[in-house]
């Protein structure tokens, strides 16, 4: 879809293909599959049931980004998403490398994987019950502190981010997640969500300047 104006779309059963460079879907796109989305407007985007794949480059959703149950992948790498990002049950992955998203990233249950390298959330990160990981690199305090609360799910073992950019050796991440490692000396990190014989540990801080491998 190049241009023009719709009221929807809903491509129905089977393996599906969109393209969107531009024009206007005033209503819902249903049933995507694979979809790419470059330029123009949708209303709102549910993708259902199957191994979905969404990548937004550039173009607006005003609303609602939803996949079902599956294999999904969703990379905002631009544009723009007014509402919630939502990939239901399994093993999703969910890629932000610029762009914004004006609500909340849900992982739901199973093995998701979040990074975010680029592009503002201005709303919670909740990433779900079981063992996810979120990878988050190139990003100011003040763009991870106005996501809100990161939540790694069970009993939200969550997470903030607070103080000055590394150069001030200030930035600190308060969370209930393990670092996996540390890449380097910028600011990037990889969180693995604690496992349920992890539940009682205690919230404490983590600053990136401490060794790699540093331990709750």
């Amino acid at each position: 879809m190049s241009g023009g104006t719709v009221a929807g779309l809903q491509q129905g059963d089977g393996y599906d293909t969109f393209l969107m460079t531009g024009g206007t879907i005033t209503g819902a796109f249903v049933d995507g599959d694979y979809a790419e989305q470059s330029g123009g407007t949708i209303g709102r985007v549910d993708m259902k049931l199957a191994d979905n794949f969404y990548y937004l480059s550039g173009g607006q959703i005003l609303g609602n980004l939803v996949t079902g149950f599956g294999l999904d992948t969703i990379v905002v790498s631009g544009g723009a998403i007014g509402g919630n990002v939502s990939t239901s049950g399994g093993n999703d992955v969910i890629r932000v490398s610029g762009g914004s998203i004006e609500g909340e990233i849900r992982a739901s249950f199973g093995n998701d994987t979040f990074d975010w390298t680029g592009g503002a959330i201005f709303d919670n990160v909740l990433m779900g019950a079981d063992s996810d990981v979120a990878t988050l690199g190139n990003l100011s305090a003040n763009t991870i502190a106005a996501a809100g609360n990161i939540d790694g799910g069970r009993r939200r073992r969550s997470w903030r981010a607070c103080g000055q950019r590394h150069s001030q050796i200030r930035e600190q991440l308060c969370h209930q997640w393990r670092p996996v490692h540390q890449l380097g000396d910028h600011p990037a990190q990889q969180w693995l969500a604690p496992q349920p014989e992890r539940q009682s540990c205690a919230r404490r801080c983590y600053q990136p300047d401490r060794p790699a491998g540093h331990r709750f």
